[in-house]
């Protein structure tokens, strides 16, 4: 065998295997290091919520916190963690397994739903690299809340609606397994209910008006978050979506800890209202009560919430990032375009309640998608217009930089 030394092939090798193995030893590093972190993280937050949630659902106990009904965290997440410690029997280890493995699961599915919109296993091999490198879905993977968990299913049901909108003929399993999917992702966060109906939507135009078991899943869906939504009813007095809704509104007030970066709550002040709806479940008014209070601000906390939107895909990719996702997007088949487009629109309703980078994570994927094929469209556009043979290199050169952009705030948590 013949080895080419040339300067070109030398750097060619390590920008295309030397380097992209190095920073999969680097992820699988900084993977572990976020996992073994101190315990003490998951004491009085959410995660232990979750884990003690899931734990009484698995004795018998019902959806209860502390000996009261909880409406604020669906059970979804809580659900699958329950039956985890089930094996484990360590409940903080258990919602972190619950979160690692979903981050596992999701890696393949991000490479097929790449290749679909990509064509090109190189780029959606790269998509799966920026996935694996990005920190907030590094930290999500490890950090005992529920965003892995609903990005996987998330992606599942991507690949599912992809499948069924090829498919001429209905597949029966498909979609009563679609429709448990929806309910499923829901259970975990309320804005799944509206991600399912976008993807049912998608099923729908795939010239399916005329198949009435299409038209089944929604009433499988609405038959299945029902005996949660009369759970809810029930303990709070009303109907509602989700029991967080009311405390997440307040929480996203420009005064709240969530805006303001500053946690100066003291022990009577309004911003106490997840320990409130804990301790007396009628306390979860809802949307319409809370928008006749003095203290709403939604209309003044929405042009704040964009900023802080731009901010975190600025944070997140950078501006090259930016321009070469916002390249994907105008180069990308139109239909797959709007199909991707139409997946971020949950995204514009925390815009009205506050916007963490833990959630905005969940629709990372799919930016991803958009930024690689910009960078696949640059790649062609540079070799038609200068003929230049190290364009691979230089791809490669740039995702590489980019992932290891992404991962600078996973490394601060663990230096």
């Amino acid at each position: 065998m013949i080895h080419d030394f040339s300067l070109n092939a030398i750097i060619s090798r390590l920008v295309t295997k030397i380097i992209p193995v190095i920073l999969c030893c680097s992820i699988i590093f900084v993977l572990y290091a976020l996992f073994v972190q101190d315990r003490n993280r998951f004491s009085n937050n959410d995660p232990q919520e979750y884990a003690e949630i899931g734990q009484g659902l698995w004795r018998g106990l019902g959806l209860q916190n502390n000996g009261m009904p909880d409406v604020v965290l669906p059970p979804g997440f809580p659900f699958v963690v329950g039956f985890v410690d089930l094996f484990v029997n360590d409940l903080p280890c258990s919602v972190k397994y619950v979160g690692l493995f979903s981050f596992l699961l999701s890696l393949p599915l991000v490479f097929i739903l790449s290749l679909f919109f990509i064509e090109d296993k190189k780029y959606a091999g790269l998509s799966v690299m920026l996935f694996a490198a990005n920190s907030n879905i590094l930290i999500n993977a490890v950090s005992g809340y529920s965003e892995s968990l609903f990005t996987l299913i998330f992606l599942t049901m991507g690949w599912m609606t992809l499948q069924l909108r090829k498919q001429k003929k209905t597949a029966r399993i498909l979609l009563f397994v679609f429709a448990i999917l929806w309910a499923w992702l829901y259970y975990i966060k309320p804005e799944g209910l509206l991600t399912g109906g976008i993807f049912f939507l998608w099923i729908v135009l795939a010239d399916r008006t005329q198949d009435y078991l299409t038209w089944i899943v929604p009433i499988i869906v609405l038959i299945l978050v029902f005996p949660y939504m009369y759970f809810l009813k029930e303990h709070t007095g009303r109907w509602q979506l989700s029991g967080k809704t009311y405390a997440n509104l307040v929480m996203g007030e420009l005064n709240s800890p969530y805006q303001t970066g500053i946690d100066n709550r003291t022990k009577d002040d309004r911003y106490y209202i997840n320990d409130r709806t804990a301790s007396n479940p009628t306390l979860s008014y809802g949307f319409a009560s809370y928008w006749y209070e003095k203290e709403n601000d939604i209309l003044l906390r929405i042009p704040v919430n964009v900023v802080k939107w731009i901010k975190t895909y600025w944070q997140t990719f950078s501006i090259i990032g930016i321009v070469l996702g916002v390249w994907g997007i105008v180069s990308l088949k139109r239909q797959s375009s709007y199909f991707l487009i139409t997946l971020m629109a949950p995204m514009a309703a925390y815009m009205i309640f506050f916007v963490l980078p833990r959630t905005i994570a969940m629709y990372h994927w799919i930016w991803i998608v958009f930024l690689m094929y910009g960078l696949k469209d640059l790649s062609f556009f540079i070799e038609s217009k200068w003929k230049i043979s190290y364009t691979d290199s230089l791809i490669w050169t740039a995702a590489i930089l980019i992932a290891v952009y992404q991962m600078r705030d996973a490394i601060k948590l663990i230096i």
